[in-house]
């Protein structure tokens, strides 16, 4: 009689995963180049930003104590954004004003500026020259009013990046601003994905060239274009035909090449599936085959590195270890179970190590039918969501029925138990990537 072996849940197997993600090393790259890569070092102001008072929009540099509701004052000159210090290092006259524009630094003496909507000039002249004056239509100024203050916005060797930032627009133009002229991140991650199957064909096969029994690769350009939303194209994509010396000498150069090597059928124990032999001839341990899940039970993983603590940060191997996350075959279970393991350990990998970072955004959302589950498989069905926070479970064929996930927006999770889930019952939700 063959012994029932029960399989770890879905929460012990990604715990047991991400203990195994090696951690990518380090590199130093200029700074056009480092849009979308996670900064592994700290980023600090060379300088006060802004480095010196400068004024918040055009007007009049003033000193708020002087002014006075329509009392004229004499202009004594401009400073324009980029001014010479010969414009501004020396004081500004008692009882004067100085024209000044957005962005220039306020004259010595100055400690407010006025905008030039609340200005009335007499003798108006492009240099602010002698025999112009100006009033103005307010009662009073305050200390610093409408002045960017020196070093407000960060004091020299502040930190304005902090490791662990996946660099965006905004993030290139802050180092930018403090002169980090290149950066040190963390390596691009790279991935090899190894797709099987004698009957899967090139996803441009045309029709009639295509026998009966014979499928295209709708696997190879899913995943593809999966890495690709997570900022971490694949290295290389090749297809192994059920033969297992082929598949031995595939998954050795994978290894050779990649941080992780993904994989897509040939994980279950037919006599055809040749990988978890391949990995096993290559010395590598097998870490988990086989998840309580539906779709997506199948799943093998595979490493040749020393299982890590929660939240291990060192550098010890980085990148020298290796992961094979083995997918299955059909594609609805390659869906699911790349969002499920693929992304969190990518998450993990790429935010140098950040346990916090690898947790995946799931959020509530409420059934609006109920839905038929199992007690011995964790259910994770494609689901669309609508604007009232409902979710509805889209009617499927089974884990290779590709199509029913057209109009998904998602992946509903779906409570262990006998009876169905009714309507309305709380229950967590992943968008698609």
């Amino acid at each position: 009689m063959q012994q029932f072996v029960k399989l770890p849940t879905y929460d012990e197997s990604l715990a047991l995963v991400l203990r195994h993600v090696p951690p990518l090393g380090v590199e130093r790259v200029a700074l056009a180049l480092a849009l979308g890569r996670v900064l592994r070092e700290d980023v600090r102001a060379d300088r006060d930003q802004p480095p010196f008072d400068r004024s918040a929009m055009d007007g009049f540099a003033v000193r708020s104590s002087e002014v006075k509701e329509r009392e004229w004052f004499p202009v004594k000159g401009t400073i324009p954004a980029g001014a010479s210090p010969s414009l501004f290092q020396n004081e500004m006259p008692a009882g004067a004003v100085m024209r000044i524009a957005t962005g220039a630094p306020l004259p010595r003496g100055a400690d407010a500026m006025v905008p030039i909507e609340q200005a009335v000039v007499e003798g108006e002249g492009e240099s602010g020259g002698d025999g112009e004056r100006v009033s103005f239509v307010m009662p009073s100024v305050r200390p610093w009013q409408n002045v960017h203050r020196r070093g407000v916005d960060a004091a020299t060797g502040g930190v304005v990046l902090r490791a662990g930032t996946r660099l965006s627009g905004r993030h290139i133009g802050i180092a930018a601003a403090v002169g980090a002229a290149d950066l040190v991140v963390a390596q691009q991650p790279r991935i090899t994905l190894l797709t099987s199957g004698d009957e899967v064909r090139p996803f441009d096969t045309p029709t009639d060239a295509l026998e009966p029994q014979q499928i295209r690769n709708s696997n190879g350009p899913l995943l593809g274009a999966f890495f690709e939303a997570l900022d971490a194209p694949l290295l290389e994509h090749r297809h192994l035909s059920d033969e297992p010396e082929e598949t031995l000498a595939a998954a050795r150069e994978a290894l050779s090449r990649s941080h992780i090597v993904v994989t897509n059928g040939g994980v279950s124990v037919g006599q055809r599936d040749h990988l978890p032999w391949a990995w096993r001839q290559l010395g590598l341990h097998t870490v988990l085959h086989g998840v309580a899940i539906q779709p997506g039970r199948p799943v093998l993983v595979c490493s040749d590195g020393v299982e890590r603590d929660e939240g291990t940060q060192g550098r010890r191997d980085e990148g020298t270890s290796k992961l094979v996350l083995g997918l299955p075959g059909n594609p609805v279970s390659v869906l699911a179970t790349a969002h499920l393991f693929v992304w969190p350990a990518m998450r993990l990998m790429m935010n140098g190590h950040d346990a916090a970072r690898a947790t995946l955004p799931w959020r509530g959302v409420t059934l609006r039918e109920a839905v038929k589950v199992s007690s011995r498989r964790e259910v994770f069905r494609a689901a669309k969501v609508h604007t009232d926070g409902s979710a509805s479970v889209i009617q499927w064929h089974g884990s290779g029925d590709l199509m029913h996930t057209a109009e998904a927006d998602g992946l509903v999770r779906l409570p262990l138990q006998d009876e169905e889930v009714p309507a309305g019952t709380a229950v967590a939700y992943l968008d698609f990537v």
